[in-house]
Parts: C-alpha cells; structure tokens; sequence
C-alpha cells in the first residue's frame, strides 16, 4: 500500500514539474523533452514512472510523440482549451474559401477551441509568398497553436513556392496541418499530411454529363492564368466522360485566358465555336459572361456558361448561372475531424477526405442544341 502510494506521488511530482516547465516556456512549443532516460535519472525514478507521466502529457494535448524522434512540445494549453490556425491565401480575394472556414470555425468553437487567422498579406499585394508565409509560421509558433488549416499557395512560374518550407516548419514544432483543397504537391504525388477537398474529378466529369445530355458537342474549358493543380483532375473529368461519350477531343479543348479581354474571347469563340464553355470557378464565368454579352452573344441561346464552386452571388446574375456547387459546411465538418482526429492520434497515416459535389442547374446552361 506504502509503495503504492510512493509511486502514485513519484508520478504526480514529475508530471506537475513537466507541466509547470511547460506552461513557464522552459520547453518552447515545439522542443523536444528529455528522453525517458534523462527524466528517470534526473527525477531518481523508474522508467514507468516517467513513461507514466508522459503519458499524461500527451493525454492533455500538451506533447505528442513522434515514432523514432521523441517526445515534443504541442502547445500551451488554458484550461484544456486548444487554439488553431488558418493558412488561407485566398481568403481575402476567395468566395469559396470564405464559407469553408467559417463552417471550420463553428465546428472548433462548439468543442470549445478558438480558431485564429494569420493575415498572409498585411497591406501589399507584392511581398513574396515566401515572406508571408515566414511570418506566419512565426506567429502559429508564437501562439502556440494545436494545428494549422492550410491552402496551399498557388505562385506565378519562377517564383519560390514556399508550401513545403511551411508544413516541414509547422511539423518540426510539433503543429498538426491539415490542408484544404489541394496537396503541397502536384497530382497525382501525394503529401504525407492529411487533405480534405471536394472531388474535383467527379464534380467536373457530372458537369460534362449534364452538358452533353443537353445536347451540346463543342467544348472549351477556360482558365484564369496561374490556376492551380486541382485542374488537372478537372481536365481528368472532362476527358475520361468525353471519350466514355466518344466524342472528339478537340486540341483547343483547355485554354488560359482573361474574360475581360473581349479581343481575346472573341477570336477564341471565332476560331473554336464552342457551344459550352466551362469555367474555372465563378468568377471567371461572371466576367465571361459579361464579356459575351457585349460581344453580342445571347447566353445560353448562343452558348452554354457553367462555373464552379456556387458562390453566394451565382443565382444573383443577370442569367443565373449553372455551376458545381462545393458542399462547404461538409468540407468544414470535415476538415475540424480530421485535426482532432490527428491530434489525438499523431501516428495515423495521412488521409485524405473527398467531399462529393453536386450541380446546381440554373439558365446560363439550359438550352439543349443539337451537334453541328
């Protein structure tokens, strides 16, 4: 009973000195602690003791263990309440990305954490991604945090794509990622961190099945410059329903382009007389649409508009537009499981969540035509 008792307070004086180093900054967030080893002789206990101890450490989120490295500093816990970060480049200049995080958001706070954004672009559209995302490196480290959500950043052609460097940052400070969207790495590679993202190749393959029971033939898929990696699962879509309908591929089929450029459209819609154009998210179909108009171009009469994502202003357009709609508050719920389910099991190997999209039909896509 006496020996007992001596343990039970061996164990609780090493867990209470480890907590109080902690939370007093003598291991920073993302250190590494003692081995079980240098615990034992420095606190003149058995190796089960200690092992004991830390155990109740990982239990309350403070450290987590990596296979073969050690034990590390996660955060700095208040009252066992866990902060997050979001890493969302676009969130600022993005309609999708919006609702996404603020349903990430609400998910978070019901279970009593709190959700924090670094700003990635505090007042210069002209610092490098590499810059912001240093600093915001900095301050999930500063702060902290339990795990980050993060979109990958998407950079102009020669310049320093800083995704990498971040999550190998955020992982040696003992931080979960779990990103949205897209992979730090292009398709069809895959990142050892866990993803969610709505099925691109799926959601763009049920676009062109609906397109071609309308009875279109002639099709163009156009893209802002710059887009990102998620489009090669979207052209993945349109080719694998396209030859399953063995209709032709066209060598124009894929084009970058600026909607409003109105010279530029114009040749385009001259020299590849497309009868649906499918459009990278909204936005660009928005300004296509525009741009079509002043052409003189009646949509859908003389072509077939459809987007992606069904931002909140799609039925608001003067013709209401038929897009892919992302189910944002399951890519939320989502996207908040994966992370705790991360935190709480460090050692899972990385998983990637599909969400499955669906159409919202409205009249920029309605008028069925026959193949010319």
């Amino acid at each position: 009973m006496n020996k007992t008792t001596s343990r039970k307070a061996k164990h609780q004086r090493i867990l209470e000195a480890l907590l109080e180093e902690i939370e007093t900054g003598r291991y920073s967030v993302g250190e590494q602690l003692p081995t079980e080893f240098a615990l034992a002789e420095r606190f003149q206990a058995s190796r089960p003791t200690v092992s004991r101890a830390v155990r109740e450490l990982v239990r309350m989120g403070l450290v987590h263990r990596r296979v073969g490295a050690g034990t590390f500093v996660r955060q700095r816990a208040v009252d066992g309440r866990m902060v997050f970060g979001l890493l969302v480049p676009e969130l600022g200049d993005s309609e999708i990305f919006e609702p996404i995080c603020g349903h990430i958001a609400r998910t978070i706070q019901r279970q009593g954490h709190a959700l924090q954004w670094e700003d990635t672009n505090p007042g210069s559209r002209h610092r490098q991604a590499a810059e912001t995302a240093a600093d915001a490196c900095r301050g999930f480290i500063d702060r902290g945090v339990a795990g980050v959500f993060m979109a990958p950043f998407v950079t102009p052609p020669g310049t320093e794509n800083p995704n990498r460097t971040v999550v190998q940052t955020l992982r040696k400070a003992g931080i979960a990622v779990v990103l949205l969207d897209r992979d730090i790495v292009p398709f069809p590679q895959r990142s050892e961190f866990d993803l969610v993202a709505v099925d691109h190749l799926r959601g763009q393959a049920r676009m062109v099945e609906h397109l071609i029971g309308s009875g279109h033939r002639r099709f163009a898929f156009w893209l802002w410059r710059n887009a990102a990696d998620t489009m090669q699962l979207r052209v993945a879509g349109i080719l694998r329903t396209l030859a399953r309908s063995e209709l032709p591929v066209g060598p124009n089929l894929i084009q970058t382009c600026d909607p409003d450029d109105a010279q530029f459209v114009a040749q385009l819609m001259d020299s590849l007389r497309p009868d649906a154009i499918m459009c990278e998210n909204d936005v660009l179909a928005a300004h296509l649409m525009k741009t079509l108009e002043q052409l003189g171009l009646r949509i859908p009469d003389d072509v077939s508009v459809v987007g992606y994502d069904d931002v909140r202003y799609a039925h608001l357009l003067r013709v209401p537009l038929t897009t892919v709609s992302q189910p944002c508050e399951q890519i939320g719920r989502a996207a908040a499981q994966l992370m705790f389910e991360r935190i709480a099991h460090p050692d899972l190997p990385p998983r990637e969540t599909l969400v499955t999209p669906s159409l919202a039909i409205r009249d920029s896509a309605i008028a069925a035509r026959n193949a010319q």
